[in-house]
């Protein structure tokens, strides 16, 4: 797992070079290299690298094209299919061990080693399904990868659109206000940044129809000799082309847009710290329960009660970016909240019961944190930097899982393997990743939605002048 979050960044930049399709397909290649090559290893070292550095890094490169496949193909419903394809970790944690023991207890580990290499094989096919398409990697619109973060997030406060009629003339022409239209869009998390720039673009896009509907019919002109007037950028905008034949990649501009991102930043920090906290935890979690006196029957059921808590929480996060009923950053941040205040719970309890239904909700908060992760991301970044955006975040994570489980081993050594205090720092230390991300996004959203009132209160005090002087 760790060197799947530590070569993020070399998925992100392949990503965004040789598109989904590609990525997919040498990701299954490299899982399939390392399961085989695993079948004769002669000792433990070589087992590591095998399984942990070569199929670690298909899987990363496979788990990513995945995601941005998904967004980029279906743009309205991509962030609730992202979660409803997690549920797959769920029940394959549920459904996939019962197989590999009976494999390991009937043909040995090496034999079933090579048994999930054929099986993994699956992956080639299904690569292969990936559209090669331009707008399906980098958008064939310059405004696209904002507009569409801002139609499929709940904006904290909705700005009011001008409506434009179809008989305008041709300052007020669908195809020429386009993309000012996009521009003016009110956006999400995304973009709060530039919440000040979209007042005032609205602002100006009803002074010109204002000033427009105050011409005379006679001056108007026709719409036949506006409808066929064309923009030479619209066309560009507009013409899709083979992936092949347009290969961007990752420039300055990117690394640039990404550091200047200052909730990007923030939410980088908060996902770092509760991907390494959360996964340290699951790493001690069955030791913590051998401890308390869990039988290995009761471990299993342990396990299996989880996953159906992970499984819940992966239905609810994809539900909730389905409705739009909260945006997905305070999903995230309310959920690791909750994980954390969850972990803390651990050192009160001892019976098996209560461990069992306390690693339940664990799983849950923890699952709907997971749920939300591919989308805040977009919601973040544009498309085209969203390989990088959450490359460089797992690289980083995968850093901090490795600083953190050794840390945390150290200190459980130190208090003779008592994990009542490690447990308590896990749980502070997630808790506290949240807080500042939860609260720069209220405050700021607080400051738009106070801007946006006092602009449409000027807006509406100037009409109603006009109408009173006409």
């Amino acid at each position: 797992m760790n060197s799947h979050l530590k070569q993020g960044i070399v998925t992100g930049m392949f990503l965004s070079r040789f598109g989904v399709r590609m990525t997919a397909m040498v990701g299954a290649l490299e899982i399939i290299l390392g399961l085989g090559t695993s079948v004769v290893a002669p000792n433990l070292l070589f087992l590591m690298f095998s399984l942990g550095i070569i199929s670690g890094k298909g899987c990363s490169f496979v788990y990513m094209s995945l995601n941005v496949a998904l967004f980029t193909h279906f743009p309205n419903a991509g962030r609730q299919l992202v979660s409803l394809v997690s549920i797959g970790e769920g029940v394959s944690f549920i459904l996939a061990l019962p197989f590999v023991s009976y494999f390991i207890e009937t043909y040995g580990w090496r034999s079933s080693l090579l048994l999930l290499c054929g099986m993994e094989m699956h992956c080639i096919p299904f690569g292969l399904i990936y559209s090669m398409k331009a707008d399906i990697t980098h958008g064939n619109r310059v405004m696209s990868n904002r507009t569409r973060a801002a139609k499929c997030t709940t904006s904290f406060s909705e700005s009011k659109k001008n409506r434009f009629a179809p008989n305008e003339n041709h300052v007020n022409h669908p195809q020429n206000n386009e993309r000012k239209k996009d521009q003016c869009e009110p956006y999400t998390t995304a973009t709060t940044n530039k919440a000040f720039e979209d007042t005032e673009c609205d602002y100006a896009n009803s002074c010109n129809n204002d000033s427009t509907n105050d011409k005379p019919k006679h001056l108007d002109s026709s719409p036949v000799n506006d409808s066929y007037i064309t923009n030479d950028d619209d066309n560009q905008a507009e013409e899709e082309q083979p992936e092949s034949k347009k290969k961007q990649g990752i420039n300055l501009k990117t690394w640039k847009r990404l550091a200047t991102n200052r909730m990007y930043n923030l939410t980088s920090i908060s996902t770092i710290t509760f991907l390494s906290t959360s996964l340290v935890m699951l790493t001690i979690l069955p030791d913590f329960c051998m401890r308390h006196g869990l039988s290995l029957t009761q471990g299993a059921w342990n396990s299996a009660i989880s996953s159906a808590g992970d499984i819940t929480a992966r239905l609810v996060g994809s539900w909730l970016l389905h409705s739009k009923l909260l945006p997905s950053i305070v999903i995230f941040s309310s959920a690791i909240i909750m994980c954390g205040i969850t972990m803390s719970v651990y050192i009160a309890v001892n019976t098996p019961t209560y461990i069992t239904l306390t690693t339940f909700f664990f799983m849950l908060f923890d699952g709907l944190a997971y749920s939300q992760y591919g989308a805040i991301f977009l919601d973040l970044v544009d498309l085209e930097d969203y390989p990088l955006g959450i490359g460089l975040n797992e690289s980083f994570a995968g850093i901090g899982l490795l600083l953190c489980g050794y840390l945390i081993n150290l200190y459980t050594a130190y208090n003779n393997n008592n994990y009542d205090y490690s447990i308590l720092i896990l749980a502070v230390l997630t808790t506290a990743s949240a807080l500042p991300i939860f609260i720069f996004y209220i405050c700021t959203c607080r400051k738009t939605k106070a801007v946006i009132l006092d602009h449409h209160q000027h807006t509406e005090d100037a009409s109603t002048i006009k109408k009173i002087a006409a």
